[in-house]
């Protein structure tokens, strides 16, 4: 088992609290469940527009198995500064997926 963060705020400042079977973060007060803890925030990158397609596939998939995923048709919005969109999107994720064409 991984060490949890919160997966509101992604903080690693929370308690376990063994009456309630929850954790509760300690900056942002969220609680939630140790299934919610094992959740992964991923990190979807692929480079170039004929990736989309399949990456829209690989997405699906992991949002039905309950992770939450960066994407940056999702999480860019028209205006944003999208070098430091895409920056906190990896400091902000467990793990990262990179297709490319090579």
């Amino acid at each position: 088992m991984r060490f949890p963060h919160c997966p509101d705020c992604r903080s690693a400042n929370i308690k376990y609290f063994d009456a309630r079977k929850n954790y509760t973060c300690l900056d942002s007060d969220f609680s939630f469940s140790e299934k919610e803890f094992n959740k992964l925030r991923i990190f979807l990158s692929y480079g170039h527009d004929q990736n989309e397609e399949l990456v829209h596939m690989i997405k699906s998939d992991l949002k039905k198995r309950g992770h939450d995923l960066w994407f940056d048709k999702n999480e860019i919005k028209f205006g944003d500064e999208w070098r430091s969109s895409i920056t906190d999107g990896i400091l902000g994720s467990n793990s990262a997926l990179l297709l490319n064409d090579g």
